[in-house]
């Protein structure tokens, strides 16, 4: 696994230089080719370590995306090490001026999964909308007076509804983190909201909204990547 772990970490350093040669979606395969056969980065000591111990090498990219500046794709990687094979799905961005790589690893990675950024946030509007109606008080100041008047509530749906969209303007990481965090305190603020519409005990409220909010944070940490790098319709493998 520190092999496994140096690798990619070199991946990232020493790719910056490597992949100004394939800042395009059509000289992918070049590198990849590269990685196949033992030559991509093999002047790296961590990547000639990988080369040496590990055989049978694959790398397939999926629904490799241009956008302007940059170049997004699904990947696969495997190999064979000691005996053991290993394998890894996830989201890589090269970006383009100035020249870097971000990846992020995911685990059983769904292209198709439901944005739950944007629902989340929907979900905490429709939810804190019926609170209201039904005579219940907004008990955060904060919110409470963003809602005052009805154009101010207004700007606060907006930004609300646009926030995960913003967070696309960040790198893959922080944008990941991003999109995790709005998807968990949406759903969280929701099921608060819906426990305190059916009258359910603060503490009981309380817990509700912590279980939504870590559930929503696990499956949106999954989907957010492919969100992140604008891979919401994969085609097959490039």
């Amino acid at each position: 696994m520190r092999l496994v772990r140096a690798a990619l970490i070199s991946f990232a350093i020493a790719i910056v230089g490597a992949w100004a040669i394939y800042a395009h979606a059509s000289q992918i395969e070049g590198f990849r080719t590269g990685y196949v056969v033992g030559t991509a980065l093999a002047d790296d000591p961590d990547y000639a370590a990988l080369y040496a111990q590990t055989s049978d090498r694959t790398l397939m990219l999926h629904a490799i995306t241009e956008q302007g500046d940059r170049t997004a794709a699904i990947y696969e990687l495997g190999y064979r090490h000691a005996g053991g094979e290993y394998r890894e799905t996830g989201v890589l961005v090269l970006y383009h001026d100035p020249v870097r790589l971000e990846f992020v690893p995911v685990e059983n990675l769904d292209p198709t999964a439901m944005d739950l950024a944007v629902a989340g946030q929907a979900a905490d509007i429709g939810t804190t909308a019926a609170a209201l109606s039904s005579g219940l008080v907004e008990g955060n100041p904060v919110v409470a007076g963003a809602i005052s008047t009805p154009a101010a509530a207004a700007a606060l749906i907006a930004l609300k509804l646009g926030a995960p969209a913003l967070a696309g303007h960040l790198s893959l990481s922080n944008c990941t983190a991003t999109r995790t965090a709005l998807a968990s305190f949406g759903w969280g603020a929701a099921a608060w909201n819906v426990a305190a519409i059916t009258g359910a005990a603060s503490g009981v409220g309380g817990l509700v909204a912590i279980i939504a909010g870590w559930l929503a944070a696990d499956a949106a940490e999954k989907a957010a990547p492919i969100r992140c790098a604008g891979l919401t319709q994969p085609g097959g493998p490039q």
